[in-house]
């Protein structure tokens, strides 16, 4: 009965022993989660443009990065905002690199953020009037970008019929052009070379080359064949083909330079019509040589040279019969020529050649003359003429071969027959 009596008391306290340990474990339990609620935040991180929510105990702002599982770089701009509701706010600004060209230099600089004019303050980049910076310096800065600083020159452009001063970035006239949207072609000139370095106040000209191939007509001049004939005497000439001028047709390749032809090529030709070759006649019959009948200035003149018209027949010094089919009354000159010297007609100056008015007296026309006070220059040749002939001063010019017979010839009123 003992025995049995101490059992139920050790059962009784090894009850109570348990009941106890799980009140207190009970109570630390419930202690530990209050303690852990009380201690427990809420962290809203905001990253890669991203927002992330999370639960900590931990107050340290890269513990709590790290137990998110969100990377940092050194570079990379953390901002940190507590408030009393146990709210943390976590803004990652990730870090990048922009580069800055300037003053022929290049620098890469780290950002989290900012603008281009932030890049150029940190890059020491002093802007001048005259430059530009391209993107804006108020733009916001992004990963990789690239920030020109271009220092502009003042040039004349002068193409395309206009003429205007422009702003153009430093560097080349290829460079200038490009940055004013004018194109040149191949074939298109240049006052300076594309390659040359713009300057203040150049002025770049700009020659547009273009090419155009019109078709044109042009006259043919006819050739004149002189053929040689013994039925005429020297000196005297006679058309018997006159001459028609042909036709032909060109096509031409025009280089134009700004609009105005510059040069031309002919490509191609196309006789539309043939000329016609003027045939002249040429005299080779050698006349015979002048006699005394050709009157001398020593004295052939006067009473004892019995020239006489009767019944219409003329009779010259020496009696003989000549006919004749007119006779021209007006007043005669005498001239002289150095030897050699040629004629209206080609034929030379000789003794028994007189000048006259082809349109009175036709060249190669056979002639007798005489003064009216007797004196005989005898038989001519129309094969010369003059101004005093043509404007009617004289009627006949009569060659002598030394000055001094000219003088006693002087001027004279004649009669000069037209030989049949």
């Amino acid at each position: 009965m003992f025995i049995t009596a101490m059992g139920s008391k050790s059962k009784k306290t090894a009850y109570f022993k348990r009941a106890l340990a799980l009140v207190l474990m009970s109570v630390i339990f419930i202690t530990s989660a209050f303690s852990v609620a009380a201690l427990s935040r809420t962290a809203v991180i905001t990253v890669d443009g991203k927002e992330l929510t999370v639960t900590t105990i931990s107050t340290d702002t890269d513990d709590i990065l790290a137990r998110a599982g969100i990377e940092v770089t050194e570079n990379d701009e953390i901002i940190r905002y507590d408030n009393v509701e146990n709210h943390i706010s976590i803004i990652v600004n990730r870090a990048f690199t922009v580069t800055v060209k300037a003053d022929g230099k290049t620098q890469t600089l780290v950002f989290t953020g900012g603008t281009v004019q932030d890049a150029l303050d940190k890059a020491n980049v002093v802007l001048a009037d005259n430059d530009v910076v391209t993107p804006q310096p108020d733009t916001e800065l992004t990963e990789d970008m690239q920030i020109n600083v271009s220092t502009y020159v003042p040039v004349t452009i002068k193409a395309d019929g206009k003429a205007e001063k422009r702003l153009v970035p430093e560097g080349t006239v290829a460079n200038a052009l490009a940055y004013l949207n004018i194109s040149i072609s191949e074939d298109d000139r240049l006052n300076v070379k594309e390659t040359e370095k713009v300057k203040n106040n150049m002025t770049i000209r700009v020659s547009r080359v273009t090419y155009k191939t019109v078709v044109k007509t042009e006259k043919i001049a006819y050739e004149t064949v002189e053929i040689a004939t013994d039925e005429l005497y020297e000196g005297e000439t006679k058309v018997v083909t006159e001459g028609v001028d042909g036709k032909r047709e060109l096509t031409v390749r025009q280089t134009l330079v700004d609009g105005k032809v510059e040069k031309e090529k002919i490509t191609s030709k196309k006789v539309l019509k043939e000329a016609v070759a003027k045939e002249v006649l040429v005299g080779t019959k050698v006349k015979a040589a002048v006699t005394s009948n050709a009157g001398s200035a020593s004295g052939a003149y006067g009473a004892g040279i019995p020239v006489s018209v009767q019944n219409g027949v003329l009779y010259d010094a020496n009696g003989n019969e000549v006919a004749y089919s007119n006779v021209l009354y007006g007043s005669g000159t005498a001239y002289y020529a150095p030897p050699g010297a040629l004629t209206a007609t080609g034929a030379p100056a000789q003794l028994g050649g007189v000048a006259v008015n082809p349109n009175i007296i036709p060249y190669g026309s056979k002639l007798y003359i005489v003064a009216e006070d007797g004196f005989v220059y005898g038989y001519a040749t129309a094969i010369d003429t003059g101004g005093a002939l043509m404007d009617g001063s004289a009627i006949v010019d009569c060659y002598y071969p030394t000055y001094e017979e000219c003088v006693v010839f002087g001027r004279r009123n004649v009669y000069v027959y037209v030989l049949s």
